[in-house]
């Protein structure tokens, strides 16, 4: 049985609303906020909180797959590999606080949520 809410197809539009605050910069220096504060900036608790609360989140041993492969293949991930990535990122960020600042700051939780765009037919 899960904690978390179920995956819908509102949990992906609840992601993909991020993109705009990327677009905007808002996550540009993310991890400088993060190294100079010790906290996360707002965008990246709310991009986090969202993982969480919008179903996008999944169950599995996400401390034995193989990231480095999928992040590799991120230009052809399936919407599983893209939930599995987003649930890694904040599942790390629980244990090493900044790790998702850094992974917003260089563009690859953005790169994620492109990729989910076209995935969801919205995009690319």
């Amino acid at each position: 049985m899960s904690v978390y809410p179920p995956f819908t197809s509102a949990s992906v539009q609840q992601m993909l609303r991020h993109l705009e605050s990327f677009h905007e910069g808002a996550f540009d220096a993310a991890d400088e906020h993060y190294q100079q504060t010790g906290q996360n900036p707002t965008c990246v608790d709310a991009l986090a909180s969202d993982v969480y609360r919008s179903g996008f989140v999944m169950a599995f041993d996400w401390p034995s797959w193989d990231v480095k492969q999928a992040l590799n293949d991120i230009d052809t991930a399936d919407l599983e590999t893209l939930r599995k990535l987003l649930t890694v990122f904040v599942r790390k960020e629980r244990f090493c606080g900044g790790f998702l600042a850094g992974l917003c700051s260089n563009g690859m939780v953005q790169k994620i949520l492109l990729r989910l765009e076209v995935v969801a037919g919205q995009g690319g």
